[in-house]
């Protein structure tokens, strides 16, 4: 299994500090990013990502994303997901909680605590394979089956 690349508060302070090239995310909800946001940030919400990705971010350069906190697996999800889409995706260890701890800049509510991501969402989840219906036997083909009769053939008649 790959290893997941994440940032701690304190690297990525200092990406910050050394003016590097990059674009924050918040995937949290549109209503937690308007109550709580680390400043700088563009808000993609997790469900959004794979249809927004290409219209707001760059493969050229890295792209770090942050949830709610330790226990939300928000910022995970999206750095599977832009992985596969081709972006450096980095997620930023401990989230929006942990950088507030640190009285790093942030904008909103300082008290306002955002809903954590605990699973994907359905809209991302990898869909059941479905049968079809012609890959299953008709009655009617079973019955010949298990009578020993043969299928009849249908010829045009020549002219």
């Amino acid at each position: 299994m790959k290893k997941n690349k994440t940032l701690t508060c304190e690297e990525f302070k200092n990406k910050i500090d050394m003016h590097e090239d990059f674009i924050l995310v918040d995937v949290l909800s549109d209503k937690d990013f308007h109550k709580l946001h680390i400043t700088g940030a563009i808000n993609i919400p997790l469900a959004d990502l794979e249809a927004k990705a290409n219209q707001w971010l760059s493969r050229h350069i890295d792209i770090i994303i942050y949830s709610a906190n330790h226990v939300c697996k928000g910022a995970e999800f999206s750095q599977e997901i832009l992985g596969k889409m081709g972006f450096r995706a980095w997620t930023l260890d401990g989230g929006l909680e942990e950088w507030a701890k640190y009285q790093y800049p942030i904008e909103g509510d300082f008290n306002y605590k955002p809903q954590p991501i605990l699973t994907l969402p359905t809209s991302l989840q990898p869909k059941p394979v479905v049968e079809t219906a012609a890959a299953q036997p008709t009655p009617k083909a079973e019955e010949h089956k298990q009578e020993g009769h043969k299928p009849q053939l249908h010829k045009k008649k020549a002219a």
